[in-house]
């Protein structure tokens, strides 16, 4: 929870709290969110034809969909966001850090 009472549940919060306040509240700023990836979300995909074919669902791994966890719930591959930016974490892989306000310009294209 931020310090002012709103609700951070995901990347996207944190990422948008720590844009707006993080000069205005100096604690925030040293914050640091764990997250891992939400469930897989499900999207319907149609072929494009004459006669629309059923809507079917398949499973679309999101790489912005992130979940707020407690550190020691955190997954092999997870995040953490920082006023420095968003870090990507995972096992055997080499770490990547994104500005926050870069990673949410790339959520909304991956939107």
């Amino acid at each position: 929870e931020a310090t002012d009472g709103r609700a951070i549940r995901t990347g996207e919060d944190v990422a948008r709290y720590l844009l707006t306040d993080k000069m205005q509240k100096p604690k925030d700023a040293l914050c640091i969110y764990y997250c891992n990836l939400a469930s897989e979300r499900f999207v319907s995909k149609r072929r494009s034809t004459e006669a629309p074919l059923p809507k079917r669902r398949h499973t679309v791994y999101d790489p912005y969909n992130i979940v707020v966890v407690d550190h020691d719930h955190t997954n092999g591959e997870h995040f953490t966001i920082s006023a420095s930016g968003v870090t990507h974490l995972g096992p055997d892989e080499i770490s990547e850090v994104t500005p926050l306000a870069n990673w949410l310009g790339h959520k909304e294209v991956y939107d």
